[in-house]
Parts: C-alpha cells; structure tokens; sequence
C-alpha cells in the first residue's frame, strides 16, 4: 500500500517536471526562432550597408 502510494506520488512529481520543462522549452524554441529571424535580417542589412560602402569607395 505504501509503495503505491509512493509510486503515485512520484508519478506526479515526474509528471510535473515534465510539464515545467516543456513549458520551458516551447518558451525557448519561440525565443531562438525570434533571434534567427534578428540574425537574418542584421545579416541582410550588414549586405546592403557593404554595397553601399563599396559603391561609396569605387566612385570616381
């Protein structure tokens, strides 16, 4: 009796760490997606601002 009482308990624990960890890795996933986009788009204009520089740099 004691031991399933223990099992249950210990069951709900797990079950609530496991919730508590996706909970944070969903929020983690939305976060890295978000900075990929950032990235992307530094890159993007880091492009653009070198084209600008090199056609600054190759006029007469």
């Amino acid at each position: 009796m004691v031991c399933r009482e223990k099992q249950r308990f210990e069951t709900v624990r797990l079950q609530t760490i496991n919730r508590k960890l996706n909970a944070m890795n969903k929020l983690m996933m939305a976060v890295n997606y978000r900075l990929q986009k950032q990235v992307s788009h530094l890159v993007y204009e880091n492009g653009q601002m070198k084209h600008q520089l090199d056609t600054v740099n190759s006029s007469p």
